[in-house]
């Protein structure tokens, strides 16, 4: 298969990305090693890490066969990045649901459809690559597990930007506004 712009420019700006999601890990590592926001912040980088390896690979992919098993190789990311950023929200927002003993259940219950997503996903839901623009494009099964899927991710990150714009509208100061604007 001949390079192509897609094929060449996506592949290299995904392992760019990659960097990037690496030294922001190691930046917010670095500034505070011991506190609780820092580590989902650091275990978010990573995961956008490893999911911008993976489009690295996928983009450069010859043929449909080895993109799809790179798709569903790194199909997790996608399942982990929504309750991540609602962890990290809830954090930053200080909820006191991570103080005592509804912690553990409360984790549980964010990160327990990741986890299935990340299984259901791969087996279910992709579908043959298809070869458009110079690169394997991910197809999709139009399945009820990709609803749920697709439901999962919307529902957790609106709760993530609704949380984020109350906590931003209840701020006495500047940073504090600023912060939950970021």
């Amino acid at each position: 298969m001949p390079a192509t712009f897609a094929h060449v420019w996506l592949s290299r700006g995904a392992l760019v990305a990659a960097g990037v999601f690496a030294y922001c890990a190691w930046l917010v590592f670095s500034m505070d090693r011991a506190s609780k926001t820092n580590h989902v912040a650091v275990a978010f980088n990573l995961v956008f890490m490893i999911w911008a390896v993976g489009a690295s690979f996928w983009y450069a992919a010859q043929d449909a066969s080895s993109a799809l098993a790179l798709y569903k190789a790194f199909a997790w990311t996608w399942c982990v990045f929504p309750p991540l950023i609602l962890h990290f929200t809830l954090r930053v927002a200080r909820f006191r649901v991570f103080e005592g003993a509804g912690r553990l259940p409360f984790l549980a219950v964010l990160y327990t459809p990741a986890l299935i997503l990340s299984f259901v996903v791969p087996a279910r839901v992709l579908a043959d690559p298809v070869y458009r623009s110079g690169y394997w494009m991910l197809a999709i099964h139009a399945v009820p597990s990709y609803f749920i899927f697709v439901a999962h991710y919307l529902v957790m990150i609106a709760l993530s930007v609704l949380i984020a714009f109350v906590q931003r509208a209840r701020a006495d100061d500047f940073r504090t506004r600023r912060r939950f604007t970021l």
